[in-house]
């Protein structure tokens, strides 16, 4: 199920891309820097970790954008916990655009590199894992377009699941940007 969804994320935008006129495209390109909070119980002793993207994108219609991100998460915890991940996803945006307001919707999905390790007290370790995992993700913000520059916040969730451990985590991020 992950797969075919993550499938049809990555459709729909090359759809777009394909089918729209360039003309119409608006390029733009954000900064994500904030926080990652599990929210799994394989992740109850984790800290509130660092989550950041680099997204590039483009609105094809004034309610429509499809775009591309890539990034780091990290999180640390009790008993030696040490959780990241590098994600290659693509996503759709829908927006209600009021003048310089534009408030969206985000879903998508893709491939997250992650590395995983746990010990106990004593050193021993529990598990020790680098893969590559499918993961999918939705939520919301608000970004304020002034002029060519974009400030703003979003906020989603990550559904996460390894064969160790399940990384679903809350993410909070303020966005930085501008449109080309």
């Amino acid at each position: 199920m992950k797969k075919l969804l993550v499938f049809a994320s990555i459709t729909a935008v090359v759809f777009f891309a394909a089918v729209l006129p360039v003309r119409a495209m608006v390029p733009y390109m954000l900064f994500q820097a904030g926080a990652g909070v599990p929210n799994a119980d394989d992740m109850e002793d984790a800290n509130v970790g660092f989550a950041g993207n680099i997204t590039f994108g483009a609105k094809f219609l004034p309610y429509l954008a499809g775009q591309v991100e890539t990034g780091y998460t990290y999180n640390t915890g009790d008993h030696g916990l040490k959780f990241s991940s590098i994600p290659l996803v693509a996503a759709v945006r829908l927006m209600i655009p009021v003048g310089g307001v534009e408030p969206y919707f985000i879903a998508g999905g893709g491939a997250y590199f992650v590395n995983a390790k746990n010990e106990t007290d004593g050193g021993s370790t529990i598990y020790d894992q680098s893969s590559t995992e499918y993961g999918l993700f939705g939520g919301g913000g608000v970004n304020f377009n002034i002029n060519k520059f974009i400030v703003g916040f979003e906020f989603r969730y990550l559904a996460l699941d390894t064969d160790k451990v399940d990384a679903s985590t809350y993410q909070s991020f303020v966005n930085f940007g501008f449109s080309f």
